[in-house]
């Protein structure tokens, strides 16, 4: 049986190494740039890749995008001061949504107060449809059990 690899040489081998050290220098790139936007920019941009002296900018709005067009001149010629990006010939922009994670929901419903309940009896009480009446009784019983922790 063949001995179990530690996980930072799995790490380090293959195609996942090297896309974990794609993944680390995109986000020292990202901690790179970021001084040089706008501040309403630097929580909503991120670099999505570099290749070919481009650098490809991630926003998640195009109002962002639009915002961050303007600045692409100076972006570039104070990014050029940078030794890693010292060769940049051009910033393209690409707009990309957040997914907004959807929690999940739960189908808790918040316990009935004592005063909703005395409510609903005293209304069952004072009507005259039977049907109705014993209806809004049960509700109320209903109500009043505690539901059964699991």
């Amino acid at each position: 049986m063949k001995k179990p690899e530690p996980i930072n040489e799995l790490l380090s081998e293959g195609s996942l190494g090297s896309l974990l050290t794609r993944s680390r220098f995109l986000q020292q790139l990202t901690r790179t740039v970021h001084p040089y936007l706008d501040p309403t920019l630097k929580n909503h941009c991120q670099v999505a890749n570099f290749r070919d002296n481009v650098l490809v900018l991630q926003v998640n709005t195009p109002a962002r995008s639009t915002r961050l067009r303007y600045q692409v001149p100076e972006l570039i010629n104070a990014l050029r001061q940078v030794p890693e990006l010292s060769g940049l010939r051009k910033i393209d922009i690409h707009i990309a949504p957040v997914d907004q994670v959807s929690t999940p929901v739960l189908n808790v419903r918040p316990s009935p107060s004592g005063q909703t309940i005395s409510v609903i009896n005293e209304t069952a009480n004072q009507l005259n449809d039977d049907g109705l009446k014993a209806a809004l009784l049960r509700l109320s019983r209903n109500m009043n059990k505690k539901p059964a922790s699991s």
